[in-house]
């Protein structure tokens, strides 16, 4: 038995499907069942009642979760406990990211990261906010890089590693185009393309529009490809994060600065019930004093 198969089961059960727990993992979820079958015949016991639609854990099965939560915990303190032992980068850091490493030019601190710890395994995975937020939940992964607004700080800590500003996206016949900087309350009658519900910045345009007192009138949801194609075809303008378009190109854009201005903090997080170990640490440290 592997702990990687105690995550398995437990991302099963806190998921309450096989194909949510698979998507988190990283794994296809015929991978997942048959990982599971092989626990079972291994520890020769069933461990959840199949004959329901619903994930339901036998009798045995609520028994081994419980044990699996403790054995998991036991883990990780174990291996806190003998990191001082693992120097000069020895070990490995899972890290989840937004798709922001390249707009916010992380990509050369973290390679200076892995050139001063050459035996660190750093693996790095983008990931939306809300599969970033549960892989740390559920320990698959170790680090996170996320918008400020998304986290719960009660759950987990944070340390800035980048500051943004909203900004306004029009098209260049828009009547606001030669504008220097714009309102919120300019744009109350617009129609517009916000990223999609499940992330940061969508939260953040939502609740600075209600700031200034009204209700955006949000036509479609996208990714920054969509959003920009629907801005330069005419059809809607849209809110982003200054930096999020330093890997696009902005060619039939307007991009206006709001006033006042609207910040967005940028961070690498961890979960606070997960011990803090010390090539963490340093990756906490380096990222965050790398600007």
């Amino acid at each position: 038995m592997q702990i990687e198969q105690l995550k398995y089961f437990i991302s099963i059960i806190e998921h309450q499907t096989y194909l949510q727990a698979a998507e988190v993992l990283n794994i296809s979820q015929s991978s997942l069942s048959k990982k599971i079958i092989a626990l079972e015949n291994e520890l020769d016991i069933i461990l959840f009642d199949r004959s329901k639609r619903s994930i339901v854990l036998t009798e045995a099965g609520k028994v081994f979760y419980e044990e699996s939560q403790k054995m998991i915990l036991c883990y990780e303190e174990m291996l806190h406990t003998i990191q001082p032992f693992t120097m000069n980068g020895r070990g490995s850091i899972k890290l989840a990211t937004l798709p922001v490493l390249a707009p916010y030019h992380l990509l050369a601190p973290l390679q200076k990261f892995k050139n001063q710890y050459p035996n660190l395994n750093l693996s790095i995975q983008e990931l939306e906010e809300e599969a970033i937020i549960t892989g740390l939940k559920h320990r698959v992964y170790d680090l996170g890089i996320i918008r400020k607004e998304y986290i719960d700080e009660k759950e987990f800590d944070f340390y800035k590693i980048a500051e943004d500003e909203l900004v306004a996206l029009l098209p260049i016949h828009h009547p606001f185009s030669n504008t220097t900087e714009i309102s919120l309350t300019d744009l109350k009658d617009e129609s517009f393309i916000f990223m999609n519900k499940h992330t940061g910045i969508y939260t953040l345009c939502l609740k600075s529009c209600q700031d200034a007192g009204f209700y955006p009138k949000i036509l479609q949801t996208a990714r920054i490809e969509t959003i920009l194609s629907s801005v330069i075809n005419g059809d809607m303008i849209s809110l982003l994060m200054s930096q999020q378009l330093n890997s696009f190109n902005q060619h039939g854009i307007v991009v206006i600065p709001i006033k006042p201005t609207i910040k967005s903090e940028l961070g690498i997080i961890r979960y606070k019930k997960s011990p803090l170990r010390r090539n963490q640490k340093e990756l906490i440290h380096f990222l965050s004093n790398s600007k």
